[in-house]
């Protein structure tokens, strides 16, 4: 279940993950695994999807979309590499948490 909030009018209703997927082209129930990688393991690594909301919300810079994507397949990373993706991987969590209750309006 999701809560969706319209930013106008401040009014809140609570909606099941095919309501979220038909309004806002959202794979809730996608967004609850990817949530559960990153918190099991900050190395793994999200769907594309879920990139791209992240991306679209604001939570990462397209740089930080850039790297995700052309690493997002790669078995063995740098250090440097594993610790930005750590960092990334911290704003899309932290962004998904945020954006629990989907914004629309």
């Amino acid at each position: 279940m999701s809560v969706l909030c319209n930013e106008l009018s401040g009014e809140r209703i609570v909606v099941g993950s095919t309501c979220v997927k038909r309004v806002l082209g959202i794979d809730a129930p996608a967004i609850d695994r990817s949530l559960d990688a990153i918190e099991r393991d900050p190395l793994r690594s999200v769907n594309k999807a879920i990139l791209d909301v992240a991306f679209d919300g604001g939570w990462i810079t397209r740089y930080e979309f850039d790297f995700y994507c052309n690493t997002r397949s790669k078995r063995k990373l740098t250090p440097k590499q594993e610790a930005f993706k750590r960092k990334v991987n911290g704003k899309i969590l932290r962004g998904l948490v945020a954006d629990e209750e989907l914004q629309v309006g």
